[in-house]
């Protein structure tokens, strides 16, 4: 794992409810560099055309190739180009009653939003249940996101908490100074 000197291109990762999109806003605002949130690749036309894989992996390609960027995602099944050339992974996890309230609040606060989609109790519980098990090793994609992590070029940081999540934050803007 090599240390990043110049912090250009980052990659936020974990599973759904962790915080990977607030802590790239606050990464972008600090850094004055893009947030991508990759699960917007995924849409032609949001949540009623989604984009091929190799769509997806083209568009992300195109992100990549600038000088500085921020994604976010909790699949690696697109984002392995982000992973392998970011300077900085992120990888959050948190605990399981934090994610399935995470995730239960936003997806309340979700439907007070004109236009969302209207969400079943299934579609919730199967997002939590992903979440739930997301870290789990003996899933087949935890074994590829791990064997991913392995790809960067960059650091790989691990954060567990708001402790570690404000330390970065701080690291982050005194390394901007």
């Amino acid at each position: 794992m090599k240390q990043a000197k110049t912090i250009r291109r980052i990659h936020i990762t974990g599973a759904p409810g962790t915080g990977k999109t607030t802590l790239g806003k606050q990464l972008s605002q600090i850094l004055r560099i893009p947030l991508y949130e990759l699960d917007d690749l995924l849409w032609v036309k949001k949540y009623e055309q989604r984009r091929t894989k190799e769509e997806r992996i083209t568009l992300l390609k195109k992100i990549t190739a600038k000088r500085s960027w921020i994604t976010d995602s909790t699949s690696t099944s697109c984002a392995q180009d982000a992973v392998q050339k970011a300077d900085l992974v992120i990888e959050i996890q948190q605990t399981r009653p934090v994610l399935a309230w995470r995730i239960l609040r936003r997806k309340l606060q979700q439907q007070q939003q004109p236009g969302a989609p209207k969400e079943t109790l299934r579609s919730i519980l199967n997002l939590s249940r992903y979440a739930w098990v997301y870290r789990n090793p003996k899933k087949e994609y935890r074994q590829r996101h791990d064997l991913l992590m392995q790809e960067t070029e960059g650091e790989h940081l691990i954060i567990t908490n708001k402790k570690d999540m404000k330390r970065l934050l701080e690291r982050v803007a005194k390394e901007r100074r």
